[in-house]
């Protein structure tokens, strides 16, 4: 349209003008005088429609130019997101077998190498957890503290290896009587175990730890230094309680613990139990 109008109608308007001008008349001077200002005002137009139409080619040209820079945002934006989630997922990757390493550095810590059964640490902890639930329900606990008769005397005599084979013997037989939940059997240290019974009466404590001694002996292992017995025996203390406010449970180990002393004094292989 500008093209056309400047190729064609200005020209001819603008010679009308002239004629017009040129001419006797006060009509046709008129006449060319309008000639000029309709001239005038369509070169205006055309030049608003000729700034109108650049600015719409610039906003076009800008507008796919800003469109291109979003995709390229976006594009970098989802490559970006997509490493952070592979970082993300190698890192609870890692978090995840650090745990893992963690929790079984943790049960090895509390678990005794040689035997399997759990360590002084988590019967320590058992007991303080066991002894707290016995006080506030109003229950029962009982302990047996265990010892391997003369192993000392075995160690002399089959050595180091075969104790640690008796050792291991014996924890297998402990374990089958902490089956309940709140129950355990622990090696208390060298050849002294202990048994955690929760909720449980003296008769039963005293009857299940004459099962015990007889099980280990029923083993047949072989202890020349047993004098006439012949075989591995083990000595057992009990004592069973309800909790009070003022105790700990300090007072169960040593009430168990002096009566395994009187088993040890009375002769060995036997069952001895106390009243905590």
């Amino acid at each position: 349209y500008v093209i056309a109008f400047y190729s064609y109608a200005y020209p001819i308007m603008m010679a009308y003008a002239a004629h017009a001008f040129l001419l006797e008349g006060t009509i046709w001077k008129l006449l060319g005088l309008l000639a000029v200002i309709y001239t005038l005002y369509m070169t205006m137009a055309a030049w608003k429609l000729y700034i109108s139409l650049q600015e719409t080619i610039i906003l076009r040209f800008n507008s796919q130019e800003t469109a291109e820079k979003l995709e390229s945002v976006r594009q970098e934006l989802n490559i970006e997101l997509t490493s952070r989630k592979k970082t993300e997922s190698k890192l609870n990757k890692v978090m995840s077998e650090l745990e893992r390493a963690v929790n079984h550095l943790e049960e090895l810590a509390a678990i005794d190498e040689l035997t399997g059964t759990p360590n002084r640490r988590s019967f320590d902890a058992a007991m303080a957890r066991e002894w707290g639930r016995a006080r506030r329900e109003q229950t029962s606990i009982a302990l047996l503290m265990i010892d391997v008769d003369h192993f000392k005397k075995y160690n002399d005599i089959y050595h180091h290896q075969k104790g640690d084979e008796a050792l291991i013997s014996v924890a297998g037989i402990l374990k089958q009587y902490a089956q309940r939940p709140g129950d355990m059997a622990a090696r208390y240290g060298g050849e002294d175990f202990a048994l955690i019974l929760v909720n449980s009466s003296e008769k039963h404590v005293i009857k299940l730890a004459e099962q015990l001694r007889r099980d280990v002996r029923g083993l047949k292992i072989e202890h020349e230094g047993a004098g006439s017995i012949g075989y591995l025996t083990i000595s057992i203390g009990t004592a069973v309680c309800t909790p009070t406010e003022s105790d700990d449970y300090s007072v169960l180990i040593k009430a168990a613990d002096d009566a395994l002393y009187t088993a040890k004094k009375a002769g060995r292989n036997q069952v001895k139990a106390a009243v905590a």
